[in-house]
């Protein structure tokens, strides 16, 4: 079985690949502590950053998200960027959650979540 480490930098890997294809540059930031966030990606002189988490299930607990990228979040927001997203991985598939949404949540449901080609179009 793999680690929850492993699966998740194979996931930033692959949506990074995502994204990449539908013509998004990304920048997946180096592993370790103290980054805000996973991956950066721009495109049409807008820039998103992202969060990448997995799920065993159906529901994520919104804990997992640490303390310095609630306040990197939080900070972006506040700036005026919308454009702070968690995507997760599910048992079911991928959603994506705006950040904004995730800060006053305890849970996450795959149900609640957008599809990656809905937002990143």
């Amino acid at each position: 079985m793999k680690s929850n480490k492993t699966l998740g930098l194979s996931f930033e890997q692959e949506l990074s690949r995502t994204l990449s294809n539908r013509g998004y540059w990304c920048k997946v930031l180096q592993t370790g502590t103290g980054q805000p966030c996973d991956i950066i990606a721009a495109k049409g002189n807008c820039a998103y950053f992202i969060e990448a988490k997995t799920a065993k299930g159906d529901t994520f607990s919104t804990l997992r998200a640490e303390a310095n990228q609630r306040s990197f979040y939080e900070f972006s927001l506040s700036c005026g960027n919308t454009n702070c997203f968690l995507v997760v991985r599910f048992k079911s598939g991928v959603r994506v959650f705006h950040f904004g949404d995730v800060l006053g949540a305890k849970s996450l449901r795959f149900d609640d979540g957008l599809e990656v080609e809905f937002v990143f179009e």
